[in-house]
This record gives structure tokens, C-alpha cells and sequence, in this order.
């Protein structure tokens, strides 16, 4: 058979495309299952506010003006604000999505997993996309110990296995300031896992070791951007009773990118005017490497069932990712859900702010700004000098650094145990400041975003 797969699928997800057809001679099992959710959401943000989203780049976008390579300035950006999940009106989009997973088991130790799910791709293609979201083989050695090998889910969050499935959260989607730290992208990875369960006492282990590879094209700044994550290693372990549950995960990656931050073009015409590079424009350059730029992930959950109507979760996740793509930052939430026949209850309030690596981002790039060599460009647009356009971007960069918190409440009914209808409402109170407001004054500025989602949610 032919198999027409995106160009970073692995080889192995092509042969159990092949293997998961079922034909009629063969003596395997075929099971199929899936999962979808219908999503309908709205914010209150009016289409041309400059809104500060803390998980991206930069609060303004930086482009060249004019001909023979004069150097670029700041201008307002026009995101849409998908990472709270809905747009102004009312859309089906960017929550909505549907997947079916096929389940070949050769025989009592071996069997093969595809998974292929269709949904809004924000951090990818910006666009609603079809693709094979895992594909492995899995060895049984004994009740106790397996082993994977192809692409399989990341398990990094409390509900890594189930980041897709709605209908198995107590919530429309999941709180932004841990689970947006995915970005939508890097679900995944190719490689091999180990898995280890046993019982301590009335206790039960799980634990989970991985190494491998990912790659996928972001779509950051209106731009496609390829970032390849290699030497990935992790170790996840679990505990719990009736009770308590505990979760700890850490990982370590290294990745490399295309992307090119114009502020380096900044850099290189300070450097060219000036007559050579300072020390504040090397140190620039240095925060904002490329190349063999390590990650480190560290997550943490607890839960408990207080009663057995109540049950409090707490969930922590930090990421340090020095270098251009700059997602140094930690994210918590808490979430209190309260069940009474077939309705839930759940309130969650969440919470994120950067690392110290971005901190020593922003003061590299003011102390570039307030070089001289800066200061004295010419950026040959009428209105629009070296200092004002160096207030953007350090605003732009401050207002990368701000925290974000946000409050919501969700309730949950239960048609069927495969059938769940929610609604919710949010509020996500972004970092305040935005280096739009220097160059077009007439945008207002958001302090805080309204969210309204409503969707049905079931397994099959």
C-alpha cells in the first residue's frame, strides 16, 4: 500500500499504518475506539486590541521598514487570542476535535496502538489538520513491566494520557498556565518507553522512563518556524491509594531552530553604525542562541479525595528553555471539584510567571537599548526614532516577563457515561503593559479577557 504521511512521521508509523488495516486472513484482533469534542467558545476581545500574551515571544512583532536594509521598529501585532481558547464571536474553533484509535493485539505480550485525531493545529498549521497523533508497538513483559517503541504521548502532566479526551477532565479544557506549556505542539515524541507498576503496601507505583526525539513546525510571529528537540530523557513516577495521589515528572531535551529574532538584525546595524560590538550587544546574542539550547521540565501533582463527593487537584510545571524560543516560566493551578449525582462542580484558579532566564533576558535587551551605538541609528521612517522604538521593545519584553492568573468555573452533566455536556466561564487577567501602545496609542490595551465555552464531549 501506498502511505502518504507528513514528512516528520517516523518510517515505524508508516508500518503500522500498514499492519493496523485489517484483512480478512489475518488472525489478530482489531479493536477501534475514539474520542471527540464539539466546542463552542467566545471572548469579549474586540478584533483590533493588542492583547499581552504571556507564552509567546513578544507582545509586538518586529518587521524592516523601508529599502537597503534599514534596520527594522516596532509595530503593533494583531493576535488572535486562540491561547485562551475562542475568538471575539462565537466558533467551533480552536477546541473542537475528533480521533479514533486503532488497537492490534498479536497475541498476549504484543500489540500495536495507532492513534489519529483531527483538530485546530494554533501552534502549528493554524489551521484545522488530521494527523497521526502516536503509533507504537507495546511489549508486555509481565503484569509489571512493558516497554513502547514508535511515537507515543509525552507523559509529563496529571493528565498526560488523557490531554486530548475532555470527556475524562472535570473541565471544558485544561487550565492554560500548565497545559498551554506544550504550546499545542510537542505532544509526542519518537523513541522508546519503559513502564514499571507494583504495589507498596496499599499503595500502588507507577513509573515511566523514556528517551528519544521530537520535531515539529511551530507557527510563531506569523511565521513557519522548525524546532527539532533531540536527546530527550525522562522519568515520571506516580502514587496513590483511594485517597491521595502523588506525581512527580522530569525531563531534559535539547533543541535547535530556524527561527530569526529581527532584534538580532537591531543588534548587527548597532554593531555596523557604531564602528563594533559591545559588550551589552554580545550578551544580547548570547541570550538569544539558536543552536544545542537545553529544556528542562519539571512537573509535580497532588490530589486527594477530600470526600467522596469532593476532590482537590494542584498541579505545578515549570520549563526552562534559554535561547530564542524563550518559554522560561512556571504555571500552577488549583481545581475543587464537587460531584452530586450527574452534575460537577469544579473551580479552578491558576497562576504563572517567569524564571530568572527571562528576567536576565529583558535586562540584556535594555542594556542594548540604552547603548550608544543604539541610540544614534537612523531608522529613516518619519516619526519613529531609535529611543521610541527601543521603549517598544523593552515594554514588549516586560510585558513577556508579567504574570498571569486566571479564575474559572466549569459544571459538568453527565447524559451517559460516554456522554458529558459542559459550560463554563473564565476570566484571564494577562500581564499589563504593551509595547503597542508607544507606536498606536489608539488600541486599547486588555487587563482582562472574558472566556465562554460550551461543549459536549464523549468516547466511543
Amino acid at each position: 500500500m501506498v502511505c502518504r504521511i507528513r514528512k516528520n512521521f517516523t518510517a515505524l508509523s508508516c508500518l503500522l499504518l500498514s499492519i493496523l488495516i485489517p484483512v480478512q486472513s489475518q488472525a489478530f484482533e482489531i479493536i477501534t475506539n475514539g474520542f471527540g469534542t464539539i466546542c463552542a467558545s467566545k471572548s469579549d476581545i474586540s478584533k483590533s486590541s493588542a492583547i499581552n500574551v504571556p507564552y509567546y515571544p513578544f507582545a509586538t512583532q518586529i518587521r524592516t521598514s523601508g529599502a537597503g536594509g534599514v534596520p527594522p521598529f516596532a509595530a503593533a501585532t494583531y493576535y488572535r487570542p486562540t491561547y485562551v481558547g475562542a475568538e471575539r464571536r462565537w466558533n467551533f474553533l480552536p477546541n473542537s476535535k475528533l480521533a479514533l484509535q486503532f488497537t492490534s493485539l498479536f497475541d498476549d505480550k504484543f500489540k500495536a496502538v495507532m492513534q489519529l485525531i483531527g483538530r485546530w493545529e494554533t501552534m502549528t498549521t493554524d489551521h484545522y489538520t488530521a494527523k497521526m497523533d502516536w503509533a507504537y508497538v507495546q511489549y508486555n513483559h509481565n503484569n509489571n513491566i512493558d516497554a513502547l517503541f514508535g511515537r507515543f504521548r509525552v507523559p509529563a502532566f496529571y493528565y498526560s494520557d488523557y490531554l486530548d479526551v475532555n470527556n475524562a477532565q472535570p473541565w471544558v479544557a485544561p487550565p492554560d498556565e500548565v497545559y498551554f506549556i506544550v504550546g499545542g505542539a510537542f505532544r509526542n515524541m519518537d523513541g522508546v518507553k519503559a513502564r514499571y507498576s507494583n504495589y507498596i503496601g496499599n499503595w500502588n507505583f507507577n513509573s515511566q522512563a523514556y528517551f528519544g526525539s521530537m520535531e515539529e513546525r511551530l507557527f510563531i510571529a506569523f511565521s513557519d518556524v522548525g524546532v527539532k528537540v533531540r536527546d530527550t530523557a525522562g522519568i515520571t513516577a506516580q502514587i496513590d491509594n483511594d485517597i491521595l495521589t502523588f506525581r512527580g515528572s522530569v525531563m531534559r531535551s535539547i533543541y535547535d531552530t530556524n527561527l530569526y529574532s529581527p532584534i538580532l538584525a537591531l543588534v548587527s546595524a548597532a554593531d555596523a553604525y557604531g564602528g563594533g560590538s559591545t559588550a551589552a550587544s554580545r550578551n544580547l546574542r548570547k541570550v538569544l542562541q539558536d543552536k544545542d539550547q537545553g529544556i528542562i521540565y519539571v512537573g509535580l501533582a497532588a490530589a486527594a479525595n477530600i470526600t467522596d463527593d469532593l476532590t482537590l487537584l494542584v498541579e505545578r510545571a515549570s520549563i526552562l528553555s534559554p535561547g530564542i524560543i524563550s518559554t522560561a516560566r512556571v504555571g500552577w493551578y488549583s481545581s475543587l471539584s464537587y460531584s452530586m449525582d450527574k452534575f460537577a462542580y469544579t473551580f479552578t484558579t491558576g497562576f504563572s510567571r517567569p524564571l530568572a532566564t527571562e528576567v536576565r533576558k529583558f535586562e540584556a535587551m535594555k542594556n542594548f537599548i540604552n547603548t550608544s551605538q543604539y541610540q544614534n541609528l537612523d531608522f529613516g521612517v518619519s516619526g519613529v526614532g531609535a529611543g521610541q522604538a527601543g521603549a517598544a521593545l523593552v515594554e514588549a519584553f516586560r510585558s513577556y516577563l508579567g504574570t498571569q492568573r486566571s479564575y474559572a468555573i466549569d459544571v459538568r452533566y453527565d447524559v451517559l457515561p460516554s456522554l458529558a455536556l459542559k459550560g463554563g466561564i473564565k476570566l484571564v487577567t494577562p500581564s499589563k503593559g504593551s509595547g503597542a501602545r508607544y507606536i498606536l496609542n489608539r488600541l486599547p490595551v486588555y487587563k482582562g479577557n472574558w472566556v465562554y465555552p460550551l461543549s459536549i464531549d464523549f468516547v466511543f
